[in-house]
């Protein structure tokens, strides 16, 4: 189709553009709950004090400490909501190490106020987080859930913007405006993510057009402006891998047949009425072909749990739709995110590095495919196991790590 959808934006970094805006409305409470983590990371003995405190307070959370990476939103909400479940022992700390407060200086430690807004910010961003572990999936089909993750954050930010006694109204403003950025205009969306859960038995066509009404409930002309452009732009699709699939299996002229008539005349006429009668079908199974999209529209979706398997299911009825099954293919295989592609170019460069350049290319082939099998497997049987682990590294950087020390 010309290359209409080929570029696909990368969702889990613009949920990190959406984030980092909200960040900056809460940039001094952050800052001063990261001091402190540093503080009690900064040396073994400071550790053993805060540990401590910890028993004195009688807090039982297993959780470590953890400092956030910059340009990773997603580790500064590991940090705050790992640290906003010690703040007992923070406050407890403040009067058994005279350091501590020495430590900030004239800003002081955190306060009542700053551990307030982390958790109200840990509870809004949860949201944000598992949308980003869903988006960043590298191990399984994602397009199909990340019309659900768009539209549940576009009602949260609208929600939160419009609560003014929230201290986190804002903050979400500014995320809205850069939400809107990005995934408020369909002209900016590759509709590749519409087709996604369009194609998902569970929901189809309905379930996108019920959101456009509910998202624009005060503009009903947008939301019947943005159902036709999704709609014209799923016909011309389908069109497309039509026509492909007409000329692949183009049927074969019928061979002419030659009979004396004064021989064997019965034998020609009912050839002749059965060339007829193929004809016939051609021309009835093409009437349905061109209505495959319709059909699969129009039928009742299927009540299915989460545990459905979109992928089986397309591959039990691709007798029924050959077409609409062939685009589906293409459609769920369309990664939403760039993350498992970058994390193998930074693999690449601890493969490589000043201290060990020498390799040749198969060498460092194997390297880099042998860690990425490995920790699938590891991935995987962690999963078995009843714990969620990312395999693309979003989430888990820890994990990545020992996997490129080993």
């Amino acid at each position: 189709m010309d290359g209409q959808f080929f570029h696909m934006r990368c969702c889990a970094h613009i949920l990190n553009l959406v984030v980092s805006d909200g960040l900056k409305e809460l940039h001094n409470s952050i800052t001063s709950i990261r001091n402190a983590v540093r503080f009690v990371r900064s040396s073994p003995q400071r550790l053993a004090k805060f540990r401590e405190c910890i028993e004195f307070s009688k807090i039982e959370c297993k959780k470590l400490l953890c400092l956030n990476v910059p340009t990773r939103w997603n580790s500064t909400y590991m940090m705050l909501d790992a640290a906003i479940k010690f703040q007992v022992a923070f406050e407890k700390l403040d009067n058994e190490d005279s350091s501590y407060m020495a430590f900030f200086g004239d800003e002081g430690p955190p306060s009542p106020s700053d551990w307030k807004h982390a958790q109200d910010f840990v509870k809004f961003l949860k949201l944000f987080y598992e949308a980003t572990k869903s988006f960043s999936t590298s191990l399984h089909v994602s397009i199909h859930i990340a019309f659900h993750q768009m539209v549940t954050i576009h009602f949260a930010l609208d929600k939160t913007t419009m609560n003014l006694n929230s201290i986190l109204a804002p903050t979400s403003y500014d995320m809205r405006l850069k939400y809107h950025k990005y995934w408020g205009n369909v002209d900016n969306i590759n509709h590749l993510l519409y087709f996604g859960v369009i194609f998902d038995p569970r929901y189809k066509f309905e379930y996108v057009i019920w959101n456009f009404q509910e998202m624009y409930k005060h503009d009903s002309n947008k939301a019947v402006e943005l159902t036709n452009c999704v709609k014209d732009s799923l016909k011309k699709m389908y069109d497309w891998y039509k026509s492909l699939h007409d000329e692949q299996h183009r049927p074969e002229q019928p061979l002419e047949h030659q009979f004396h008539a004064s021989t064997i005349p019965e034998i020609h006429v009912y050839l002749a009425r059965a060339d007829a009668f193929k004809k016939h079908l051609r021309e009835k199974d093409t009437i349905d072909r061109k209505n495959e999209l319709e059909r699969y529209l129009n039928e009742f979706v299927v009540d299915g749990d989460d545990q459905l398997d979109i992928l089986v299911w397309w591959k039990i009825n691709s007798s029924r739709f050959p077409i609409l099954s062939r685009m589906v293919r293409d459609v769920l295989a369309t990664p939403i995110s760039t993350i498992a592609s970058e994390s193998a170019f930074s693999t690449g460069g601890r493969v490589l590095d000043t201290l060990r350049s020498s390799l040749n290319p198969p060498m460092v082939e194997a390297l880099i495919c042998a860690q990425n099998w490995l920790r699938t497997t590891i991935t995987q049987f962690d999963e078995s196991n009843g714990n969620t682990m990312d395999g693309s590294g979003v989430g888990s950087s820890s994990h990545s790590n020992q996997c490129c020390d080993s």
